[in-house]
């Protein structure tokens, strides 16, 4: 673990500062797989130092953008000694998304980053995270792919003794240019007991790809930690349940 020193400032900071973790990159998430695979410990890739003076603001930026454009943000604020973010970009207490949604990349980002802890929920206890991708076209009248409808689809899933944890999400485009709409699936099977299968899903409106708490559908009862993730990032409603 590096010795703390703030990485808005480079001042020490032993007894006032805070490690922060940002939104995962796709790289951050590969290398917490890596770690829980490998047993090996250390500062992860999307985790800083801060000193007291600057660690309001991380904790502020952190359940919103991923570590190099937190670190930009933070310290270009500092050297022009304006904050860090204006007020209508601010989360929520306790990291919730702002109030014109949060975007899905960083939703499914926070469910990644989620999986190995819901798996050992679910009763998993060899954690390892398969991973398949696919581009699906749909071309019209003989249409290039460049102005074709397609798909983009991805799934991660982590399945041991009978416990499931399946991670999908599926990117849809009119075009290269022009998106159509993103959705993202969690599905949670803890081991021989399909009665506590739960389903989190979100679907973006058409042409956007942010979500709120009135995009999400759950089927079933979401676990604690489930649960919490969803309070945490402002997309839990407070009459949310089942879905018919």
């Amino acid at each position: 673990m590096r010795p703390p020193r703030c990485d808005v400032c480079d001042t020490e900071a032993p007894t006032a500062a805070g490690l922060v973790q940002f939104l995962p990159r796709p790289s951050d998430v590969a290398w917490r797989e890596r770690a829980a695979e490998q047993g090996f410990v250390g500062q992860a890739p999307d985790s800083a130092w801060f000193c007291a003076a600057h660690l309001g603001d991380a904790r502020t930026l952190a359940p919103l953008v991923d570590i190099e454009l937190g670190l930009s943000q933070l310290r270009s604020a500092a050297l022009q000694g304006d904050a860090a973010v204006d007020d209508h970009e601010v989360a929520a207490p306790g990291g919730r998304a702002s109030e014109d949604g949060m975007e899905m990349g960083a939703w499914v980002r926070v469910l990644r980053r989620a999986m190995p802890d819901l798996a050992v929920e679910a009763g998993c206890a060899d954690i390892v995270v398969e991973n398949h991708a696919q581009e699906t076209y749909y071309p019209m009248d003989g249409s290039p792919p460049e102005v074709s409808p397609f798909t983009w689809t991805e799934a991660w899933t982590v399945s041991d003794d009978g416990a499931t944890v399946c991670l999908y999400t599926e990117t849809a485009r009119w075009n290269t240019d022009e998106i159509a709409r993103v959705e993202g699936v969690i599905m949670v099977t803890p081991s021989a007991d399909e009665a506590r299968r739960y389903v989190v899903k979100a679907m973006s409106p058409v042409g956007s790809t942010r979500i709120g708490p009135e995009h999400v559908v759950l089927e079933g009862e979401p676990s604690p930690a489930m649960r919490d993730l969803l309070e945490t990032h402002g997309l839990w409603q407070r009459d949310q349940g089942e879905a018919p």
